[in-house]
């Protein structure tokens, strides 16, 4: 009896040590796809933060999105003190759906954050426009009905015509900040946001590139970085 317990014992140590060592291995995998992902991203922040006459043909489908992103961050984080006032229509229109996105995002992403958070505040009032532009009537409609919601929370005192009311709050009446984030999120898996995006860029292109920019010292600047790059190896 002494032996066979023993023996149970042995086998079972050795399945979880046979577990343990594919599950190692997955999670260095894993780890390692993470940063080899992180590089890529990193190379193409680089490569978008100004947009060449032109790339946005050139470049896969899969990066078009990334790409404008990243031009409206560079720009952000150049005019931040400004509240980024260089951002054209098309910029804007992109840049306060991806802000709205990034809000909702996440585990404890909720809608509410985006009517009351300092940083997303200049966006609330093209939201919904942002959403017609673009196509997206689904979500212009639900956050349509979201902006009046956050209104008539933030003040009690606001009173509007009931007809108007139930005009603008339609089949999100009773909804409330987490009835509308769930509806948002659903909304964006089922009515392709991201190709109507694309499209939207590509129909636009000329509004995101920086005509102003010298791109020929950037491509002189990258040569003298690899020859020094050479001579150090």
């Amino acid at each position: 009896m002494e032996t066979s317990r023993i023996i149970v014992w042995v086998i079972s140590i050795i399945i979880l040590s046979f577990l343990g060592f594919f599950l190692v291995r997955r999670l260095r995998s894993n780890k390692a796809d993470e940063k080899d992902e992180a590089l890529q991203l990193a190379i193409k922040q680089e490569d978008y933060k100004f947009l060449k006459p032109g790339i946005l043909d050139e470049c896969p489908k899969e990066d078009i999105l990334t790409a404008v992103l990243f031009h409206c961050m560079r720009k952000e984080d150049e005019d931040y003190d400004n509240d980024t006032h260089t951002f054209n229509e098309s910029e804007t229109v992109i840049y306060s759906i991806y802000q709205l996105s990034q809000t909702v995002s996440g585990k404890h992403g909720n809608l509410h954050s985006f009517f009351i958070s300092p940083s997303t505040k200049q966006y609330i009032n093209v939201i919904v426009e942002a959403f017609e532009k673009v196509g997206a009537l689904d979500l212009a409609e639900l956050m349509t009905a979201a902006k009046y919601f956050s209104t008539i929370m933030e003040d009690e005192n606001y009173v509007e015509d009931t007809k108007k009311e139930e005009e603008i709050m339609g089949i999100y009446a009773n909804y409330n900040y987490s009835d509308y984030t769930n509806e948002f999120a659903t909304l964006v898996s089922t009515t392709n946001l991201q190709d109507k995006l694309i499209a939207y860029i590509m129909n636009h292109k000329e509004d995101f590139y920086d005509y102003d920019h010298d791109f020929s010292a950037d491509e002189t600047k990258e040569i003298e970085e690899n020859q020094n790059d050479d001579i150090t190896d």
